[in-house]
């Protein structure tokens, strides 16, 4: 999918320079992963992962290894920063 936006000039569309980029590839990770977006939401609002974890029917280890990769794509180290970088990346609407 990136790929394809980088063909078709998407990023001149978006604006200049590396924010614009990293927007896109914000937007791309996420794509169409609902439950990594309701994650993020319900981080947002407070809850606690075996809330979230009993929320969604799965298990709380479910919802720390999917923390730990959102961690990673949006390079964040806490719930805060992940929240805040989804945000500020279009990733998650308010």
């Amino acid at each position: 999918m990136l790929k394809n936006l980088f063909q078709r000039g998407a990023i001149l569309q978006h604006g200049s320079g590396e924010h614009a980029l990293w927007r896109i590839k914000m937007a791309a990770i996420l794509g169409n992963q609902l439950d990594d977006k309701a994650i993020i939401r319900e981080l947002a609002q407070g809850k606690r992962r075996k809330e979230i974890a009993e929320a969604m029917g799965c298990s709380d280890v479910t919802i720390f290894n999917r923390v730990q990769r959102l961690y990673s794509q949006f390079e964040a180290r806490t719930d805060a920063q992940l929240v805040i970088k989804a945000y500020q990346s279009g990733a998650i609407e308010a």
